[in-house]
């Protein structure tokens, strides 16, 4: 190769990575924008929320559960009359249903809390409490 084709291609070469440097570069710098904007919202998910006052309101929004049962209603330790009776509930008691794991259900009973503790109950002997 004579001395004009060895500049004429080292000429080419230099060109075609000046041309090719400015969109790496370029390319970077979104890459790295994108990355700096990303950072502060993945700081704001790890922190946790602030805690917000929230006021209760003393009237409930649905009715309240309570026992329909005049010789009372036994509270039990499982969901089932073969689980011991922790204590019976007076008719009219009001009782608070508790939420179950995600896709469990019990079917005619109910685990609840009152004011003698938490425990299960059959709920044929429940009803709502007009407000």
């Amino acid at each position: 190769m004579s001395k004009n084709e060895e500049k004429a291609t080292s000429e080419q070469v230099e060109q075609t990575a000046s041309a090719e440097a400015p969109e790496a570069v370029e390319e970077q710098a979104v890459q790295a924008g994108s990355e700096t904007a990303a950072e502060p919202e993945a700081q704001q998910a790890e922190q946790p929320a602030a805690p917000t006052e929230t006021q209760e309101d003393p009237s409930p929004e649905h009715s309240q559960i309570v026992v329909a049962a005049p010789q009372g209603l036994n509270l039990r330790e499982g969901p089932h009359v073969s689980y011991a009776v922790k204590t019976v509930l007076a008719d009219g008691a009001p009782v608070e249903i508790l939420d179950l794991p995600k896709d469990v259900e019990v079917r005619g009973w109910a685990l609840v809390e009152t004011s003698a503790g938490i425990g299960w109950v059959n709920t044929n002997f429940l009803r709502e409490m007009d407000p």
